[in-house]
């Protein structure tokens, strides 16, 4: 028979394992094809990927390479979208801005950092999700993040 000492240790030593492998969540997805459509009409690939714990969580979007003269619209669209899925606003150049905030991902709100840049004929935005505690992350949810 195990005392009542002992079982309360035992339950207890397992409920800090089964804890710790919670907070150790990892998070991993991607290449996630996408497209939008800039405020110009341009059909713009993209392509969607994330990594990270429940600490930290990088969503990444990147553009294939721009069409000529098109850097400008692409940024415009972008940063307009990402700032109104995620209610985080942005501030910088045309080419190059961030934001930090309390945003939505998906329905939930969370800690945000949004960083976005045109660089060369490349798009690319990173929002860190701080603080990320759902048991998935899904590629909807990434969407909902650039749409």
């Amino acid at each position: 028979m195990v005392s009542v000492g002992r079982r309360a240790a035992l339950c207890g030593g397992l409920g800090l394992l089964i804890a710790g492998a919670a907070r150790a969540q990892s998070y991993a997805g991607g290449p996630l094809p996408f497209s939008i459509r800039t405020i110009g009409g341009i059909i713009l690939r993209t392509t969607i990927r994330w990594s990270g714990d429940r600490r930290e969580l990088a969503v990444s979007h990147e553009s294939e390479t721009l069409p000529h003269g098109s850097e400008a619209d692409v940024s415009a669209t972008t940063r307009m979208l990402v700032s109104r899925a995620t209610a985080v606003p942005l501030v910088g150049t045309a080419l190059s801005a961030h934001g930090e905030g309390r945003g939505y991902v998906g329905n939930r709100r969370f800690p945000l950092r949004i960083d976005h840049s045109v660089e060369g004929k490349h798009l690319r935005q990173v929002v860190t999700i701080l603080g990320y505690d759902d048991r998935v992350f899904t590629g909807d949810v990434a969407r909902l993040l650039f749409q």
